[in-house]
């Protein structure tokens, strides 16, 4: 597995226990991951440290059907509400970052195991438990710690995750450190090392290439390149989310745009392209790679919140947008 953390991500900040004096376990899964074997492992935890808390954070959270399910399942396994904090969603990535600053150890969802939100916690600091199982969903946390070198926190069942939580609940020295040294740890390894993995991908397409010809009867020369690159195809180079810089500023057009205008700007020699046509919105980012700004005019009719701007941003970076029409934002 790979990650690439967010660039804006709020600063690691020291265990919340040095001030609050009480432990708090937590997750930022989806909460429909929380089934009862998980809370099973979890209250585990929370009965072998006293006085800890539990904070959970999902966007599902924000549904009284779903907060009721979540606040009846630890009810009904012994847990006081005063113990159990639940929150929704946050209008921005950066602040749902931040609420890690609020979480000493993180315990993962069982079988369904966390993956990015695994990685994140561990880019702000926060420990990461998890118990790995055998099937692909049951294991991508464990993927994660693995390729931080924190293979330690990968527990073979519940009992193994309550001894992991109390060696970390009953030094906070240790925790502290740990807490502000592990982003850099994250950062100088192989989870970050996107080109060694595109590489040992590269490498594995290319041996069952190999194993298949062999299986057809053909005779094959490993040393050399199975379809070499003709000099003469043009050469494309495609605004994908590989940089943090922009790379493009473009003219959006948000809200009803008049017949009469868009004639105009045709007659210009501007094409109009509707956004509201894409599925995903995102195909835009390939769409007006080569594209001069002074030729385009992408157009969303029913306009743009402020929240699916901040969206369009974190996740194409390349690629930005000149507000105009009706509904831009004065």
């Amino acid at each position: 597995v790979s990650f690439r953390p967010l660039p804006t991500a709020p600063p690691v900040q020291g265990p919340p226990c040095l001030k609050t004096k009480v432990i708090t376990f937590g997750s930022f899964n989806q909460s429909r991951k929380i089934t009862p074997r998980t809370a099973s492992h979890w209250m585990g935890v929370l009965n072998a440290v006293p006085n800890s808390k539990l904070l959970l954070k999902s966007k599902n959270l924000g549904e009284q059907v779903e907060r009721e399910r979540v606040e009846n399942l630890f009810q009904e396994m012994g847990l006081s509400s005063e113990r159990l904090e639940l929150r929704g969603h946050s209008p921005s990535l950066e602040e749902h970052l931040a609420a890690y600053n609020d979480v000493d150890i993180a315990l993962d969802t069982f079988p369904y195991t966390g993956c990015t939100t695994t990685a994140d916690a561990l880019w702000m600091g926060v420990p990461v438990l998890s118990v790995a199982g055998d099937s692909m969903v049951s294991r991508q946390a464990a993927a994660v710690l693995r390729g931080v070198g924190l293979d330690r926190w990968i527990c073979r069942d519940g009992e193994e995750m309550v001894e992991q939580a109390l060696s970390l609940a009953n030094d906070l020295n240790s925790l502290k450190k740990q807490r502000l040294q592990q982003r850099q740890q994250v950062a100088g390894s192989e989870l970050l090392d996107h080109a060694d993995l595109a590489a040992s991908l590269e490498g594995a397409f290319r041996s069952w290439w190999l194993r298949w010809l062999k299986q057809q009867g053909w005779t094959t020369d490993v040393q050399k390149e199975a379809w070499p690159q003709s000099s003469s195809r043009e050469t494309r180079t495609l605004l994908t989310p590989i940089t943090n810089s922009i790379s493009k500023r473009l003219p959006l057009w948000l809200g009803s745009l008049p017949i009469a205008e868009r004639q105009r700007r045709e007659a210009q020699g501007q094409r109009v392209f509707p956004l509201q046509d894409l599925n995903p919105w995102g195909e835009a980012v390939t769409l007006f790679a080569r594209e001069r700004p002074d030729e385009v005019l992408a157009w969303l009719e029913t306009g743009a919140s402020a929240e699916s701007q901040r969206w369009w941003q974190h996740t194409y970076p390349q690629l930005v947008w000149d507000p105009k029409g009706p509904l831009a934002p004065r």
